[in-house]
């Protein structure tokens, strides 16, 4: 709950910027690397209490993901973006390994526990692309689906709440 928090504040911080001032946006992507430490630590402490394997298949499945859009945005910075912003093209790569951390953590996850838990990885996947968008955005490259972030974003955040391990036999009511 402490990296759903986290993560709540940092979206206020990031929709408010222009109201809060010139240093909100690294503070929600702050709050936002602390909570995908948070919930990706989770994870991996879940993974090895139960005496999986972290390094599984699907754990390189997230890992191969997170590798290509790291590829993918420094195209867009450094060949289709029309104004370079280094300094914040290294933010985003500091976030991408906090998000990417927790993407492995979740592919590896769900590739021990089956069921429930294989919701995870389309929805971190959701979660994951809606960032992505965001930093096109923040690199001034409009890609047109920014419009869509804020109703993946929550759903995508839901999801891996509800379906990981820990919840999967308990009601919803019971969590919220």
């Amino acid at each position: 709950m402490v990296a759903m928090l986290l993560s709540s504040v940092g979206d206020i911080f990031m929709v408010n910027a222009d109201k809060i001032g010139q240093y909100s946006t690294y503070i929600g992507a702050g709050l936002f690397i602390a909570a995908h430490i948070i919930y990706g630590t989770g994870f991996y402490e879940d993974t090895k209490a139960k005496g999986k394997k972290i390094f599984n298949p699907s754990f390189y499945v997230g890992l191969a993901l997170m590798i290509i859009s790291v590829l993918w945005l420094g195209y867009e910075e450094f060949f289709v973006a029309s104004e370079k912003k280094p300094i914040m093209f290294f933010l985003i790569l500091i976030y991408i390994s906090a998000i990417g951390y927790n993407v492995c953590s979740q592919f590896s996850y769900a590739g021990n526990e089956k069921g429930a838990s294989m919701i995870l990885p389309p929805a971190i996947i959701v979660f994951y692309i809606t960032d992505i968008f965001i930093f096109l955005n923040m690199l001034n490259i409009n890609n047109g689906l920014r419009q869509y972030v804020w109703f993946a974003y929550p759903v995508a955040q839901l999801a891996i709440i509800l379906f990981n391990g820990k919840f999967e036999k308990k009601k919803a009511y019971q969590i919220l």
